[in-house]
């Protein structure tokens, strides 16, 4: 006979069981290259035409090669959108460009939460590809409050990438965490906000992972951290970059539709001339 307690973790396995289900096919695989290393981060769709957010570290170049879990082989993602001192990039697929008449494209893809405010001890997930574990599930809980209403945080690198933790005793407790309270050397900016959690281990290839509630929405991106604590790029600063990456992905379609028109009217000209000749 189950009691009262084994009833409530059976059900909670369910449900986190169809939560991965269901999201795991927006979950992508980036292939990182660089002059002096390989390896692999992951990346989240953000929308059914195929952006993918992922961290700016994972990215070097101009494009880079991305896949799921059932593809036969890599296929190709134009950088659409970075802030480096955000450590925010956003993907566009080649093969979601190639968009076949007025069919849309139907990506799976999560939501970015509206509402960025966080609890202590509230439960969260993550999908990742850590240490090469295709797809790992994570559950976590908030480590310190995150705020909503965040102070404005530029685009500028902070002037030093080498943080130094403080000798003295804190007089205060900031009302959430940012870049320059965490022991990383990353060159972010220093008021960025970030999410401590406790529970979800970042282990090399699992930069780049959707932060997410139970709702299914992204509060975060995971960005930094070691096997006790993680950090995760606040909700604030993914909607941000998202909007400036919607600009740009609509002007590359106008782009590309004009220049389609272009060679439709010179295919036309080219066929007019050969029968008059």
């Amino acid at each position: 006979m189950m009691d009262d307690t084994g009833s409530t973790q059976s059900v909670r396995g369910q449900n986190e069981q169809k939560l991965y289900n269901e999201l795991k096919s927006a979950v992508w695989l980036v292939r990182i290259e660089t002059k002096d290393h390989t390896g692999i981060g992951t990346g989240f769709c953000i929308d059914r035409n195929g952006l993918i957010m992922t961290c700016a570290h994972c990215v070097s170049g101009n494009t880079c090669r991305v896949a799921r879990q059932n593809d036969k082989d890599f296929q190709k993602a134009y950088l659409l959108h970075k802030i480096d001192s955000w450590d925010v990039a956003i993907l566009c697929l080649d093969e979601g460009l190639k968009q076949k008449g007025n069919v849309p494209n139907n990506y799976p893809s999560f939501a970015l939460a509206k509402h960025g405010t966080l609890n202590p001890g509230q439960g969260v997930y993550s999908i990742s590809h850590q240490h090469r574990l295709m797809y790992s599930f994570s559950s976590g809980k908030i480590s310190y409050p995150s705020k909503n209403e965040v102070t404005p945080f530029g685009k500028m690198s902070s002037k030093s990438s080498e943080k130094k933790l403080p000798m003295d005793i804190p007089t205060k407790t900031s009302k959430y965490r940012t870049a320059s309270e965490i022991s990383v050397s990353l060159d972010h900016h220093e008021d960025l906000p970030v999410i401590e959690m406790r529970n979800i281990h970042l282990g090399s290839g699992s930069s780049g992972g959707p932060i997410f509630l139970p709702t299914k929405e992204v509060v975060g991106m995971l960005s930094s951290g070691g096997l006790t604590r993680s950090y995760a790029v606040h909700l604030s600063a993914l909607l941000i970059a998202f909007e400036e990456a919607k600009v740009k992905y609509d002007k590359l379609l106008e782009k590309l539709a004009a220049k389609g028109d272009e060679q439709f009217g010179q295919k036309s000209a080219d066929r007019e001339n050969s029968n008059e000749n």
